[in-house]
Parts: C-alpha cells; structure tokens; sequence
C-alpha cells in the first residue's frame, strides 16, 4: 500500500517537471531575443525632405539664369541615407553612403537670346517658350559623429550630377546648360527632434560645395524620418 502511494505520488512529480521544462524554455525565448537584439549592429536608414538653397551660385550658372525675368534659384531637395554603427568606445561614430536629388535653378528660356529654334534667329515674335531647370543628383561617402546631446556631426565627399531638364521635343539650341560631373563635399548637423522606440524625426542643416568652375554652394535644410534595424 505504502508502495503503491509513493509511485503514485513520483509519478505526479515526474509529469509536473516534464511539463514545466518547455512553459521554462519557452519563457526564456523573449529574453533571448532582446539580448540577441541588443547585440546586433543598428542599421539606420533615413528619408530626407526639405528646400536647396543656392547660397552662392557658380558664375557659369549666374551668366545664363540671370538673364530672364523668370529666374528661380534652388528648390525642392530629397534624400536618402543609410548608415551602420562602428563598435567604438569614447563616441558613437557611424559610417554610410546617401543619395540626394535636388533643384538648383530654373529660367525662362524666351528671355535669353541665345537660345532659339533651329534653322531660325532668335527674335521677340519667336522666341522659344520653354522653361529649363537644373537639377543636382548627390552621391556622398558618409561619416558621422554622435548623436551628443542629440546633436550629429556627419561629413562626407563624393560626385555631384548636374542633369538640365527641357521638353526634349522642342527643335531648339543654342546656349543651353550641359550635363556635367563635379567632385563634391558636404558637411551637415543633424538635430534629433523626437525620439521613439524604432527610429527618430530629425532635422538636418547641410552645407554642400562643389568643385570647379562649376561648382556651387549651396545651403539645404531637410526633415528626416530615421528608421532602425
């Protein structure tokens, strides 16, 4: 009887233990997750959006846009960053790659005598009635320092693509702008604005300089949505 009740009771215990081992591996699974999370290296990715300022134009790009009455300097800018975080101890430091893409003039070419229809003269009856605008398409190595205080510092070098945009259908030539590549550098702080679990808002002040004749200064300010990896 006695022998009878001690088995009975052994194999109670036995099943409660074979039962609670995978509710115990189960309820260690979240804590290896975040501690395999936690060790994994951030990837952040950040979309840009904002207004190119031409702070001090090329003077190729001044002599041709200045002429019309119908004269825009800078306009929309867009962007796209991703960078990684380097295991360094005394500061955070980041490296990356962005693209941008953004408008650095626009005119009227019925103002500027040396634009005209092909096989005529330019003249105040005919003149060409077509807009031409210039935009700017940036690929820059990147590197960043911080965030302290939520405040970056990120530089980077790269090319700078100055693509001319008109109605490719119009019979025209004459003094229009010309594709071109420049070496360029940019050097930009980046203010953390709001701050969540995935990710951040920020707002980017950016200064860029191109090289050579044509090369232009130019002072951007973005809006960025900043997402985690």
């Amino acid at each position: 009887m006695n022998i009878s009740r001690h088995f009975f009771l052994s194999t109670i215990a036995v099943i409660v233990v074979l039962h609670a081992v995978p509710d115990h591996a189960e309820a260690q699974n979240p804590f290896r997750l975040k501690r395999t999370k936690q060790e994994s290296v951030p990837i952040t990715v950040t979309l840009l959006a904002g207004y190119n300022g031409m702070s001090d134009p090329a003077e190729p790009y001044q002599d041709s846009f200045e002429n019309t009455n119908l004269t825009s300097l800078g306009g929309l800018g867009v962007g796209l960053q991703g960078m990684i975080d380097l295991d360094t101890l005394l500061v955070r430091i980041r490296i990356g790659a962005e693209v941008t893409y953004f408008r650095m003039f626009r005119r009227a070419l019925y103002d500027d005598r040396g634009v005209h229809f092909v096989g005529e003269e330019w003249s105040t009856e005919h003149p060409v009635d077509a807009i031409e605008s210039l935009w700017g398409i940036g690929a820059n190595a990147l590197v960043a320092f911080g965030p302290v205080w939520n405040l970056s510092i990120i530089l980077g070098a790269g090319l700078e693509y100055h693509a001319p945009r008109i109605d490719k259908d119009l019979p025209i030539t004459g003094t229009l702008t010309e594709p071109r590549v420049i070496p360029a550098a940019m050097a930009a702080v980046n203010l953390i604005l709001l701050e969540y679990d995935h990710g951040s808002i920020d707002m980017q002040i950016r200064g860029t300089k191109g090289f050579g004749d044509h090369g232009n200064v130019q002072l951007q300010s973005l809006l960025g949505f900043t997402f985690i990896f």
